[in-house]
């Protein structure tokens, strides 16, 4: 589980995607990455879960947004990008869902 707080920008993302690339690259059964707290996500944002979720694709590790606030929700609903990851509302589903796979 991976938290991410505040805004996901062009001086945060770097950080924070350092953060879940080496979760995805410790190949856990699932990276569960909890967005209930971030208050923007722009495109520098959107970029970077793309590239954590091409990542974890290739590694075979299921990625799996809890719980995005409103704001992040709503990118990923302009974008259509929302079809490209699993949601969930809090990390227990996700584990149960994607655990199994």
């Amino acid at each position: 589980m991976c938290s991410l707080v505040g805004d996901l920008d062009s001086d945060t993302c770097s950080t924070a995607g350092v953060a879940l690339w080496r979760a995805v690259g410790s190949r856990p059964g699932v990276v569960c990455v909890d967005m209930r707290d971030v208050r923007f996500c722009g495109s520098a944002g959107l970029n970077m879960l793309l590239g954590v979720r091409a990542l974890a694709e290739q590694e075979r590790v299921p990625l799996a947004v809890i719980a995005p606030s409103r704001r992040v929700e709503r990118l990923l609903e302009l974008t259509a990008a929302e079809q490209l990851f699993h949601i969930y509302p809090h990390y227990e589903l996700a584990v149960d869902d994607l655990g199994r796979q």
